[in-house]
């Protein structure tokens, strides 16, 4: 039985991701059912959930592995770095409990936690553009709504303002939202 390196690195890929979307949703039920005194700002929360999309983008580009004919070691690095940011970063999302279900606790530990969360954020933008160019020789019309989410990213990462990181996570739904219509109507791929 001949096994291809094809078959190593998307196994490897999708396994990783998987970590992190079960992570996603377990922290989603946690939320939902109040378990743990785990609350969220409403930010936080969608933060969370574009973390879910981001990993469910992730799964379905793998398809484009199966183009690649062979695979150098470094290549392999590369496309396991972005599942492997996608699942730190669904780590450092994860809300801390808080006892006193205050709303100024909750910003606070948003705001304690989004620093490290937009810069692996920023990279993971970042990830997919190499790899999109990596795999395909050419960016796509996609890569311009990566690099307004890395722009996005660093903004978030310097303020400490919550009025801004609410127009932050609008501004990133915003660009979501209209990247994946043009994808539905084959503008950009």
């Amino acid at each position: 039985m001949a096994i291809s390196y094809t078959l190593i690195v998307a196994l490897m890929y999708i396994t990783i991701l998987s970590f992190g979307i079960a992570n996603l949703l377990s922290l989603l039920a946690q939320i939902l059912n109040r378990k743990n005194d785990t609350d969220v700002t409403i930010v936080h929360l969608n933060w969370i959930i574009i973390l879910l999309i981001i990993h469910f983008n992730m799964a379905w580009g793998a398809v484009l592995l199966a183009t690649v004919d062979s695979w150098s070691y470094y290549e392999f690095l590369v496309i396991v770095l972005g599942p492997i940011l996608a699942f730190f970063t669904s780590n450092v999302i994860a809300p801390n409990p808080n006892k006193d279900n205050n709303s100024a606790a909750l910003v606070t530990n948003y705001i304690n936690q989004s620093h490290q969360f937009f810069i692996l954020f920023g990279m993971i933008q970042a990830w997919v553009i190499g790899t999109e160019y990596m795999l395909q020789n050419t960016l796509t019309g996609s890569s311009f709504f990566n690099i307004l989410l890395i722009l996005l990213a660093i903004a978030m990462f310097q303020t400490d303002s919550y009025k801004k990181h609410i127009y932050g996570v609008i501004a990133a739904w915003a660009a979501y939202l209209t990247a994946i219509a043009l994808r539905s109507l084959a503008v950009i791929n």
